[in-house]
């Protein structure tokens, strides 16, 4: 049911990460997280990987005994002084349901549940998985909790079934401490995609102070509580532009999820503020079903996973949120992009992409044909009102059905998955 991996460190300090669910979709086993980035960051911790492979969110009491008596036995025998248990997702639930069960001094719950099984239906995700869970004393992460044990929860506020569970945690752990930070559920792939993740293991580890945080990470607001708050009463993650204007339409922008954006920008267009520059928070990885306000021209229409470039030239652009309108000093920013490449089925060199930012050539890239999903950063310039603009060249851009039995025939280069501005 579940496994334990040890790492021995030379430090008081013990990190117990669980892991999260896997691919459900391919059905291929539940794996260990965190393991090079996490003894990387935090190379003197001693570290305790666990995982559930029945992906049973931890609920299961076969085995709960074993993996308690392990945790003790390891804090004993290694003379530890402070454990900190975290996970995301099902993980992060394995943390809260072990808290009750083994001596933590922190536990850190990233985008986790506050409920599985029937009590669960609100959240659309693992519906089959929650239906195979029954009622019991771990169903509720509010009757789990301990006096001794500091919490801290991280939500992603651009995440609909994140905000509601979110509510539900604060209501069982009013003196736990609230982040939120911006984009994809999976916490743990942002903060790589942002190029943090050694600054958010070494936060994390440290007891998550407010002072220290990576950034992109803030304490949660009043505003935060309020649109999670109204998306549980309402029981639904859609909001008429109507009902947005009643309940946030004085909310800033900075506040907004990227799921109320729209409404936002309804709002300016029916102040007669006409704009092609879409609102963009900062260190957000923009994926579908968000991008497609960013994509100026060159780019096909997104399907799932991401959008193909169109031609040899495409536009990334956007006004972000979080400039200062008329800043004198803008400190330097950069995009980071995510993509996959066509290649032709002889072509075996590298494929060349140029980056042009204001007229200039600010970047060229070669990418190999084995390298399937680049990461690649590039310099952006942003106007005082945060606007900014960048152009993609692609040369190489072919037509598939032209040199293959493909019965493609768009000219395309670049499948974008998204893009985050740091």
């Amino acid at each position: 049911m579940y496994d334990i991996k040890a790492h021995g460190g030379k430090s008081p300090l013990l990190l117990i990460a669980f892991s999260g669910v896997g691919d459900v979709a391919n059905n291929t086993e539940v794996r260990f997280e965190w393991g090079n980035s996490l003894i990387n960051a935090c190379a003197d911790a001693h570290i305790l990987f666990i995982k559930d492979n029945a992906r049973r969110w931890y609920t299961d009491e076969n085995g709960h005994q074993g993996v308690a008596d392990y945790i003790k036995g390891y804090q004993t025998e290694h003379g530890i002084e402070r454990t900190v248990a975290f996970g995301l997702s099902m993980g992060g639930y394995g943390a809260l349901v072990f808290s009750s069960l083994a001596r933590f001094d922190d536990v850190v719950a990233l985008a986790a549940r506050s409920c599985v099984g029937e009590a669960s239906q609100f959240d659309s995700r693992n519906r089959k998985l929650m239906k195979q869970l029954p009622e019991g004393p771990y169903s509720a992460i509010s009757q789990r909790l301990t006096a001794d044990t500091r919490y801290t929860f991280l939500s992603s506020l651009d995440q609909v079934n994140d905000l509601m569970h979110f509510h539900h945690h604060r209501q069982a752990c009013p003196n736990g401490r609230f982040f939120v930070t911006r984009g994809d559920h999976n916490i743990g792939n942002e903060m790589n995609m942002r190029g943090e993740m050694g600054r958010f293991l070494a936060w994390l580890s440290g007891g998550c102070s407010a002072s220290q945080a990576p950034p992109g990470i803030t304490p949660a607001t009043e505003a935060h509580f309020a649109v999670a708050r109204h998306l549980v009463r309402a029981g639904r993650g859609a909001m008429g532009f109507k009902e947005w204007q009643q309940a946030f339409g004085t909310l800033a922008e900075e506040q907004l999820p990227l799921f109320l954006l729209p409404n936002k920008v309804q709002a300016d267009i029916e102040a007669g503020l006409l704009t092609d520059y879409y609102p963009c928070p900062s260190h957000t990885f923009i994926t579908q079903p968000y991008l497609q306000p960013y994509l100026g021209a060159g780019w096909y229409t997104a399907e799932a996973g991401g959008v193909w470039s169109q031609g040899y030239w495409h536009e990334i652009k956007g006004r972000l949120l979080s400039q200062s309108e008329g800043a004198a000093e803008l400190e330097p920013r950069h995009i980071r992009l995510r993509f996959e490449l066509y290649y032709p089925p002889s072509q075996n060199e590298p494929a060349v992409i140029e980056a042009w930012n204001e007229g200039e050539r600010v970047k060229t890239m070669k990418v190999e044909r084995k390298n399937r999903f680049p990461s690649v950063v590039i310099p952006l310039s942003i106007e005082p009102d945060g606007r900014f603009s960048l152009l993609l060249k692609t040369p190489g851009a072919i037509i598939p059905a032209d040199v293959s039995d493909s019965g493609d025939t768009r000219e395309i280069a670049l499948f974008l998955k998204g893009f985050v501005v740091t």
